[in-house]
């Protein structure tokens, strides 16, 4: 080499390592607010590769060097940058709360750490590159913080607002977790939402108001779950490319959560979703290793449902910009949204008045992808979680969880009112549509808790209003082209139902009682057989109020639609038979193996036209079988349960006058009653009388306890009850 060279070849390796030096984070800043330690660096430029990770390190004293110090966090490039906010308004940076009170917004060249204390304390804090363990003062800061969870608890942060093409306003909100080891070592104020390679990092969510502005009073609410694909950022009312989800409220705000992972698959950053559960506590998201499904000993965890619940809670309440009724919350998921959407809501069924579900991923014939599912296993692999079996059977797995009839709530049978919708041209994986899928929607059926729709859309939502040249047959979603169901609309779910609210579930619905099957029927899996769309169940409604749910009896009148704003939700017939069972109930709950007494008394009749009896199962549940229900411009019908035989029909107890005093039937005529068979008054000045039940249905004493008193001495029930 010449001494030129040599001179060149050593300024090189002088500028490289000054080169190197200045592309470590620098102008670190570290300051406590609102619950978190926030930490701010610059850097030059983005890193070199996608999978590059920059760390955070703590130590109790200043140090030169990170090998005393411990890590607390290790991050890729979108996280501490916030890439996704910038999915939803293009160019924007994170903004972060000061001790002042005040925000700072970051600078394109800024990324920044949170971290969430356990204690009071005061640490100093280091940011390097992976594989940089130098610590000078350009990369480091100290601060002091404190932990007050109740005065001074973690919350989400405002970060943007924009508006929808629709003219919605829309404000997104940060919120920094809290990863652990330990993940069910929760702070008061907040659960652990990741596992310890997730410390730190944000989750995003944008809360839509009406055109307008938000109207007085109580407000509405509806939360939208976007599928595999992430984009969050449709999922917004007012955005054409998500229109025909039916997401606008003129009452209340949408709230759209994302649900977003990144971790190294081998060379490359992969962004995946969790489908709105979680995934393995032990996830490594910065090995370049090959990626394999969990072993069937790890423990899938509820990370991303904790968030969700976390973000309704802060929502509903008392520290909320809105005030919300709680009671008409619902929650509507297109594909993993879908999937997010039954679990979640199996999960706290008493936190939705209903909900929706389009084109859910539950037909488990089908194979979910080509590549290993590293975050939470292969569904038939049914990986454990951390939820226990109500049954007191173990824990849940992950089939279990995305499963669509399987009991996740320990202490709540049913759930909330449920429609889904499913498309003959779907091809998704595992929301195809074939012989697997029809099977599920047979069970979903048979469960009596949802209301199946299908039509022959395909599975991506702006595919559902237009003809796809290339595939065989039509594929138009019927239920929103070219007139749109409103039964699937936001709006319709939080004005027409309420949370905790019992109602009638249907099972079994037909059409069309002469030929032979269920109909309509949607055929055998292959899209061109069967009806191209049709619902079980989805013209049937009822009357809130004319619910009666008590210890011993259950009744509610029933009808089919004849009169909507959307001719397709209009029945195309005027009778139906189905079988109905009481669901969401407060009071009326049989044991399992009761036999359960259950009526039918069409509107205008004397008599019950239908009865029998019914075996609760194991859970409960007794259905009335082959019920006749006629279009609501024909009649209504109501329907009855009860623990013991009741009569229905014609009012002829409510004439009945033991004593002879001239009025209708009343305390009074049971103490003559009473008198007769020895047994003596039950002394009516006192209201006593008024508490008999003789059919022990829990209520004071009716028309109905008469119908049983007679019933005890063999004179036959004269069929007032009910009326």
């Amino acid at each position: 080499m010449t001494r030129l060279s040599a001179i060149l070849f050593v300024l090189f390796l002088c500028l490289g390592a000054a080169r190197t030096a200045l592309a470590q984070p620098f102008n670190v800043r570290a300051w406590y607010a609102q619950g978190q330690v926030f930490i701010v660096w610059e850097f030059i430029a983005p890193p070199p590769l996608p999978t590059d990770t920059v760390e955070i390190y703590a130590s109790p004293a200043v140090q030169a060097n990170t090998a005393a110090m411990t890590r607390i966090g290790r991050v890729f490039f979108p996280e501490y940058t916030g890439a996704r906010l910038r999915s939803h308004v293009p160019g924007a940076t994170l903004t972060i709360p000061t001790p002042g009170g005040a925000t700072y917004t970051l600078l394109a060249n800024e990324g920044v750490f949170a971290f969430t204390p356990r204690a009071n304390g005061n640490l100093f804090f280091a940011v390097v590159d992976t594989g940089n363990n130098v610590v000078v003062p350009a990369n480091s800061d100290a601060t002091a913080f404190v932990y007050n969870p109740a005065a001074d608890p973690v919350r989400p942060h405002q970060q943007t607002i924009s508006f929808t093409p629709g003219g919605q306003r829309a404000i997104a909100y940060a919120l920094w977790a809290e990863g652990r080891t330990d993940f069910n070592n929760a702070r008061p104020d907040i659960p652990v939402l990741g596992n310890f390679s997730k410390n730190g990092v944000p989750h995003f969510f944008i809360v839509t108001e009406p055109v307008g502005g938000v109207p007085a009073g109580q407000l509405t609410c509806a939360f939208a779950l976007h599928g595999g694909g992430g984009e969050y950022q449709l999922f917004l009312p007012g955005m054409p490319q998500r229109a025909d989800v039916s997401l606008p409220l003129n009452n209340g705000v949408v709230v759209t959560p994302l649900d977003s992972i990144y971790a190294r698959n081998v060379n490359a950053l992969d962004e995946r979703t969790t489908a709105w559960f979680g995934y393995d506590s032990a996830l490594d998201p910065f090995t370049n290793a090959v990626r394999v499904n969990p072993p069937i000993t790890a423990t899938i965890v509820d990370f991303t449902q904790r968030k969700f619940f976390w973000i309704m809670d802060w929502i509903l309440g008392p520290t909320s910009p809105y005030s919300i009724d709680p009671a008409r919350v619902a929650i509507i998921g297109h594909s993993n949204g879908a999937r997010g959407t039954s679990h979640l809501s199996r999960t706290r069924p008493d936190a939705f008045c209903a909900t929706v579900q389009h084109c859910p991923p539950i037909n488990f014939t089908v194979p979910e992808g080509n590549q290993a599912d590293y975050l939470r296993g292969r569904p038939n692999d049914n990986t454990p979680t951390n939820l226990p079996n109500p049954t007191g059977m173990g824990f849940l797995g992950v089939k279990d969880i995305f499963t669509p009839y399987v009991r996740i709530a320990p202490s709540r049978r049913d759930l909330p009112i449920t429609r889904f919708f499913f498309g003959k041209q779907d091809t998704d994986e595992v929301a195809t549509w074939n012989a697997g899928m029809i099977a599920e929607i047979q069970t979903i059926d048979a469960w009596g808790m949802g209301m199946i729709f299908w039509d022959e859309r395909e599975h991506g939502v702006e595919k559902w209003a237009t003809e796809n040249a290339a595939l065989a047959g039509p594929d138009i979603a019927q239920w929103v082209s070219p007139v749109r169901t409103r039964r699937a609309g936001a709006q319709y779910l939080v004005d027409r139902y309420r949370a905790g609210q019992t109602y009638p579930g249907f099972a079994e619905a037909d059409q069309d009682i002469i030929l032979a099957g269920q109909q309509l029927d949607p055929g055998d899996g292959v899209p061109s057989n069967g009806a191209p769309w049709g619902t079980w169940g989805g013209y049937f409604d009822w009357v809130s109020s004319t619910i009666t749910d008590l210890p011993g009896r259950w009744e509610c009148t029933v009808f089919a639609t004849a009169t909507a704003p959307a001719s397709v939700d209009i029945a195309p017939v005027t009778e139906f038979t189905t079988d109905v069972t009481p669901r969401y109930t407060s009071q009326f709950n049989p044991a399992p193996g009761a036999t359960v007494y259950w009526y039918v008394l069409p509107q205008g009749s004397a008599a019950a036209t239908q009865q029998g009896t019914s075996i609760a199962d194991d859970d409960g549940v007794a259905f009335a079988t082959g019920v006749v229900i006629p279009r609501e411009d024909i009649g209504t019908t109501r329907v009855f349960f009860s623990l013991a035989p009741i009569c229905v029909g014609s009012p002829c107890c409510d004439t009945i006058d033991f004593n002879n005093d001239g009025s209708s039937f009343d305390p009074q005529d049971i103490d003559a009653f009473l008198s007769v068979f020895s047994e003596g008054p039950c002394i009516p000045d006192t209201a006593t009388c008024n508490d008999i039940d003789f059919n022990n249905d829990g209520s004071l004493f009716d028309p109905c306890d008469i119908d049983s008193f007679l019933l005890v001495f063999s004179e036959g029930p004269c069929t007032a009850c009910g009326v």
